[in-house]
């Protein structure tokens, strides 16, 4: 009796061993929920982020005229933040990484608005084509979008890696000891930890 016992307590223990999940795929698991991309971060921390990084890689060329212009017919003035071709630039970038193929005519009505006419009732007002259009360019020359041949633009493959090294710096904080830490050490290869070091310093983090 007691040898039988014994039996089926092995045979259960071993049961619950296979089922167990080998080390090698929890840490997968983990490594796969610390991936992020664009979509899981907030857009007005990301558009914030990704300004700075445009910023602070000097590949962007500032015309002149971005402290005296104004983004549209509607507005009385010149954007205050001496920074607004940075942001718009990112978030521009941003809807084209999460919608394909939007072109100026698309831009012009996503940041137009209202326009005051006095007396009468306001109506919508189109954007400036000639910002847009100009940033367009400046994201094409760094090779972050290219021209849709279906129309508009599109994310290429270095600006869609670009954009989700920020995504994932930006979701994981200040700290890149939080993206090592939570990534086993056995399927993470050398590539990925090469990646990691690279948007981490890609975005100013020592």
């Amino acid at each position: 009796m007691r040898k039988t016992v014994f039996l089926k307590s092995c045979v259960l223990e071993r049961k619950t061993c296979l089922r167990q999940p080998s080390v090698k795929l929890e840490g997968l698991a983990t490594a796969m929920e610390t991936a992020r991309t664009v979509k899981d971060v907030s857009p007005r921390e990301f558009v914030k982020a990704y300004a700075a990084h445009l910023k602070r890689s000097g590949k962007m060329e500032l015309p002149h005229w971005t402290d005296i212009v104004k983004t549209a017919t509607f507005k009385e003035l010149a954007p205050y933040d001496p920074d607004w071709y940075y942001t718009r630039a990112a978030s521009m970038a941003r809807k084209i990484y999460l919608r394909q193929g939007i072109g100026v005519g698309g831009f012009r009505k996503i940041y137009g608005g209202s326009k005051r006419n006095g007396s009468r009732p306001p109506h919508f007002c189109k954007s400036s084509g000639s910002i847009a259009r100009h940033i367009l360019q400046q994201l094409q020359k760094m090779n972050i979008v290219d021209i849709d041949p279906k129309g508009g633009r599109r994310i290429t493959s270095s600006g869609q890696r670009d954009l989700d090294q920020v995504a994932l710096i930006r979701e994981s904080g200040p700290d890149k000891s939080i993206i090592m830490s939570t990534m086993h050490p056995t399927t993470v290869n050398q590539n990925t930890v090469e990646r990691v070091k690279v948007a981490n310093s890609s975005i100013g983090f020592r």
